[in-house]
């Protein structure tokens, strides 16, 4: 319609200009050869227009369009979802869901042969993280659990780099926790390796390693350990859970049939997240901390650092809580929560006549989060009007 108008427009704008000269000389339209290739479009073009209804709301709806079902089976083969396996929960007796899905379908060729191209690529980067994240994806299953987490820990142990520490050390926790029900399985001996006090000194300034460093200190009822935690994350400049796993997923450049393969790895990817235990400083926080004034100003500290200089949306919630704890002020957990309640009113999924756009515009976005963090995306995008 935006064409048809602009067009409209420069007709009208043609005939203000020309109409002098028609005053002053008639022009003659050349006969149309209708035997010729030339004639014969002209011809077409002038029965089109002449049978264009007035109203460009009926000749909009004229126009005709392919059958929805065609154009998203189109759609799915043209981003891959056509490849990719179907699973399907099946619930127990009680209606309720506690198995893992069952797969209805298995992987087509195009998507296995995506998830290798995807591997391939992550090993041949420049970057060491990007080659973790391969042997964390361990794509097709190549290493059995305990070999994954072996080799996680080898490329930490061997690197300086405080991203790789922190997947590897994330990852070892993980698996310790991955049993629904019944006692949790032990970590792989590999993990002995790692050490929270030595995750934190890779990585100065940031207070995520040290809430690990705390709960360990717990566990063992060091209670000097417990106290230089305690004042490290007081007085760090930073609370940043390292979420680069799914950005390397996600920056990788892959052609449209990969994409449905590239958006479960990236599902994989956010499963890596730091799932830190802030229980244990909730715990110490609460009703001001016992009565004690000097924990209640350390945990309003730890608050504060949270709270105005997290990278996540549930670090700063969980800062207002702890200040709230701390000092009986709920104002910054409030403020939290709307944060998050006009973030999830102001989202909207992405639009476009392409095909794949909305897989296109999410790993986008998690490439974003990757490198400024998903709690500056969030106000990045807040900022931003949304389409009607």
């Amino acid at each position: 319609m935006l064409v048809l108008l602009l067009l409209c427009a420069l007709s009208f704008g043609g005939w203000v200009v020309l109409a002098p000269a028609r005053q002053t000389a008639a022009r003659t339209e050349p006969p149309i050869d209708i035997e010729s290739p030339v004639g014969r479009a002209r011809l077409d073009a002038a029965l089109a227009l002449a049978r264009m209804p007035d109203d460009p709301w009926t000749f909009a709806e004229s126009i005709p369009v392919a059958p929805a079902a065609s154009n998203a089976t189109a759609s799915k083969a043209r981003c891959g979802e056509d490849q990719a396996p179907v699973y399907e929960g099946v619930p127990d007796a009680d209606g309720v869901m506690r198995n893992a899905p069952v797969e209805t379908r298995a992987a087509g060729v195009g998507y296995l042969g995506a998830m290798r191209r995807i591997d391939a690529a992550l090993r041949a980067s420049a970057d060491p993280f990007d080659r973790s994240v391969a042997d964390a994806l361990n794509i097709g299953d190549v290493l059995t659990p305990t070999g994954r987490v072996d080799a996680l820990v080898q490329d930490a142990v061997t690197s300086s780099d405080p991203r790789i520490y922190a997947l590897a050390f994330g990852q070892c926790d993980q698996s310790t926790r991955q049993r629904i029900e019944g006692p949790p399985p032990a970590a792989p001996a590999s993990c002995g390796q790692l050490d929270a006090s030595e995750w934190a000194r890779r990585d100065p300034g940031n207070g995520v390693p040290w809430l690990s460093v705390l709960q360990r200190a717990d566990q063992t009822g060091d209670q000097t350990a417990q106290r230089e935690a305690l004042q490290q994350m007081a007085s760090s400049s930073r609370f940043e859970v390292r979420s680069g796993a799914t950005a390397s997923v996600a920056q990788l450049q892959m052609g449209d049939a990969d994409l449905a393969a590239q958006q479960t790895l990236l599902v994989q990817a956010v499963g890596m997240f730091d799932f830190s235990p802030y229980s244990t400083l909730t715990v110490r926080c609460r009703d001001r901390a016992g009565g004690d004034q000097d924990r209640a100003a350390v945990c309003e500290s730890i608050g504060e650092v949270l709270f105005n200089h997290s990278n996540t949306m549930i670090a700063r919630a969980i800062g207002g809580s702890i200040h709230r704890l701390a000092t009986g002020d709920p104002s910054r957990l409030d403020q939290a929560h709307r944060e998050q309640r006009a973030y999830a009113d102001h989202w909207k999924p992405a639009t476009g006549f392409s095909p794949c756009e909305d897989e296109r515009q999410m790993l986008k976005r998690f490439v974003r989060i990757g490198t400024i963090g998903e709690l500056a995306v969030m106000k990045e995008e807040l900022r931003t009007p949304t389409p009607p």
